[in-house]
């Protein structure tokens, strides 16, 4: 059973209680019995006992938020001093109590809404990018040196100062372990734990981050936790001059606002916002492996932002790739999040994947397969909380450039399989399909013909990250989880190690007997500067 925790704020090193309280109900109740849920939470919010109630979490006030960001301000001075090679240790540690109490974990993750197959997932991402080998291959980049002549040259990262990080509501728990490596780095810490999912944020920083700070002697305020609304926090934040960076992660509509105020305030935006993935199946495609990995599509019903969102499938294999992908999704279905053979999570904007369906019919698309609304058994219901994974085909790449199904993020199980005419060109011409996308997380590409495969990683310059015959949401060793271009991360979006990514660089000389009048002349050209 899971236990039920009450988590207050922390700050500079204290528990401290909020303004409020906020009570989360395990959304298995609220599906299963959504009067029970919302007699739960009344029940809590007056003090009674409430069975379902999975935590008790302190909101925080405005001096609350204001106290954490002092707190972290105090403390960056000696966590920036201390050794990177102590810090990263601490990463391993942290690292360890996710593996050990990972169960736990999950359980209050499925207890937020996580499909247990996504939650299990989730955190064996969240260990590969915490793993002592992940971290040390992102600190070998800190720091570059070398010896010219009689001068001894650095280049290295240094800390940007006090992070206030912004996790999104659909995946906070997962979203907002990419602080970690960020604090691991010398910065200190303001996390935001979301009114309305609180309990994966705190599980992680209450129970798994701090006991690590703690027992390595870490000084008080690296890591300050509170809770509350979002736009009440973002405008704090963006006034006080003791944040450094926002690091914010959610819609591109909002986050892209975000970043152009950060700079207007003179702070650094660190942006990790919406996906809109493109995924190539080519003629000489595997097709029962790639059927596979776009079928991730509909994992937690498309509400991850580094799924599958439109296919590309080479007019002579599309028609038996459309049937292998049919025949896979038809067998997903909806379930409790404990359940470990569901895929399916209640959608968040099922009108909307309506209103997209409606469009994209009206415009010639062609429905495969789903295109309703389920219950929890999957029977079609008008007001289910759950949508039928949905396939619909689009004929030609004119069509595919005007369709928002296609060029918009869909949160929602609505996948278009495009399928191009013979032409002239024609791998170039997806190429330029994909590389059109307004967003830029990941895309991939199934072949086997080297000159296919190289010809895609020599004309692609949309994405972060390139998966090329392997899983398109799934982790890899060394390679960074997240990071994109274009309303993926805003005008300076690019794959990132967190490690490194709320760093600076700093060019540093130090020479031995340095003659100064000749040091005026530049060595490569003999030039005066």
């Amino acid at each position: 059973m899971l236990k039920h925790h009450t988590w207050p704020l922390h700050i500079a090193g204290q528990d401290v209680d909020g303004a409020s309280w906020v009570h989360p109900v395990d959304v298995s109740l609220m599906l299963t019995d959504p009067r029970a849920a919302k007699q739960a939470a009344t029940a809590a919010a007056n003090g009674e006992p409430a069975p379902g109630v999975i935590a008790t979490v302190a909101v925080a006030g405005p001096d609350h938020v204001a106290a954490a960001t002092k707190a972290a301000a105090e403390a960056f001075p000696a966590w920036r001093r201390t050794p990177l090679a102590d810090r990263l240790a601490i990463g391993a540690d942290i690292h360890h109590r996710i593996l050990a109490h990972r169960d736990e974990l999950a359980a209050v993750m499925m207890a937020e809404g996580y499909p247990s197959r996504v939650a299990q997932w989730s955190i064996a991402g969240i260990a590969h990018s915490l793993s002592p080998e992940y971290l040390a291959r992102s600190a070998a980049q800190m720091t570059r040196e070398e010896t010219v002549g009689n001068r001894r040259l650095l280049v290295r990262h240094l800390p940007d100062g006090v992070i206030a990080f912004h996790p999104p509501r659909n995946a906070a728990a997962t979203l907002s372990c990419l602080a970690i490596p960020m604090m691991l780095a010398g910065n200190t810490l303001v996390m935001r734990a979301p009114t309305a999912v609180p309990a994966g944020v705190m599980y992680i920083f209450r129970e798994l981050v701090l006991p690590a700070l703690r027992e390595a002697g870490a000084p008080a305020g690296v890591c300050n936790i509170v809770c509350g609304g979002a736009q009440d926090m973002l405008q704090a934040w963006l006034a006080d001059p003791l944040i450094d960076d926002i690091a914010f992660v959610g819609s591109s509509e909002l986050g892209i606002q975000v970043g152009a105020q950060c700079v207007q305030h003179g702070k650094k935006p660190l942006l990790e916002l919406a996906g809109n993935d493109g995924f190539v199946v080519w003629e000489d495609a595997d097709l029962d492996r790639s059927v596979l990995a776009a079928a991730e599509a509909f994992l937690a019903s498309t509400q991850i932002c580094m799924v599958p969102k439109y296919v590309v499938a080479h007019p002579t294999i599309a028609d038996e790739f459309i049937t292998r992908l049919t025949t896979h999704v038809r067998d997903l279905r909806p379930g409790l999040p404990t359940d470990p053979d569901a895929t399916l999570a209640p959608v968040a904007k099922a009108a909307e994947f309506l209103t997209m369906l409606t469009k994209s019919q009206d415009a010639g698309t062609t429905l495969l397969t789903g295109g309703s609304l389920i219950d929890l058994a999957g029977n079609p219901n008008p007001h289910g909380p759950f949508v039928q994974p949905t396939l619909i085909r689009v004929n030609g790449l004119d069509i595919a450039r005007t369709l928002p199904a296609v060029t918009e993020e869909t949160f929602f199980p609505l996948l278009p399989i495009i399928v191009p005419e013979q032409g002239p060109d024609l791998l170039g011409q997806v190429l330029a399909l994909l590389n059109a996308n307004a967003y830029g997380l990941r895309n991939s590409l199934w072949a086997t013909n080297p000159d296919t495969i190289d010809r895609f990683l020599t004309d692609i310059t949309n994405g972060g990250i390139i998966k090329v015959n392997d899983s398109h949401s799934g982790t890899t060793p060394f390679l960074p989880t997240h990071g994109g271009t274009g309303l993926s991360g805003g005008p300076f979006g690019e794959t990132y190690y967190p490690l490194l990514r709320a760093t600076h660089l700093q060019a540093v000389s130090i020479g031995t007997d340095i003659d100064v009048p000749d040091a005026l002349v530049t060595v490569d050209t003999g030039s005066r500067p």
